[in-house]
């Protein structure tokens, strides 16, 4: 039985396309060993994220590096706020 080269072609395109690398991991948060903590989140396509709750005082402006990763440190969280 003979295969087409032509449909060959196009199913190997289709499967090139599908396949995508997974996306990269990003550890959040991570606690230094000065007590300063960076929080990351991968959103590539975002135009901006800010980082807010109970540990911290106001917003926290984060920022994106060349992945799409943004980052935000925050040296006034009180001890002990963030259980990894």
């Amino acid at each position: 039985m003979k295969i087409n080269a032509w449909a060959m072609a196009v199913v190997w395109s289709v499967g090139m396309v599908v396949a995508q690398p997974p996306p990269m991991a990003v550890v959040s948060p991570k606690v230094h060993a000065d007590r300063t903590i960076t929080f990351r989140m991968m959103a590539p396509n975002a135009k901006e994220v800010t980082l807010s709750g109970e540990f911290a005082r106001t917003t926290i402006a984060m920022t994106k590096d060349e992945k799409g990763v943004w980052s935000a440190n925050d040296a006034g969280s009180p001890a002990g706020c963030v259980r990894v």
